[in-house]
């Protein structure tokens, strides 16, 4: 169950975070590259802070720290591409 609570986690923010991230740079009237590689920038920034924070927090209560946040950091990345492709 907690691999599952990983990639809740990291998927709902990689989803509020990027769609945050490039409707903010979005409105900015940046241009589109601008915009893509901002947006880019933090998924995969954020992303591994995400999974850094999961792999940690987890250390001490489970066998399976290193699964559980490359599991947030995987949902992070691939859910939270959505909105910048949708862009």
């Amino acid at each position: 169950m907690t691999l599952a609570r990983a990639g809740i986690l990291g998927g709902v923010d990689g989803v509020i975070t990027s769609f945050a991230i490039v409707a903010g740079a979005a409105s900015g009237s940046l241009s589109t590259s601008v915009v893509l590689l901002i947006g880019l920038s933090s998924l995969f920034a954020d992303g591994l802070s995400m999974g850094v924070s999961e792999y940690l927090s987890s250390r001490g209560t489970t066998a399976r720290p290193v699964r559980q946040g490359l599991v947030c950091l995987a949902s992070f990345v691939v859910n939270g591409v959505v909105p910048i492709l949708a862009y």
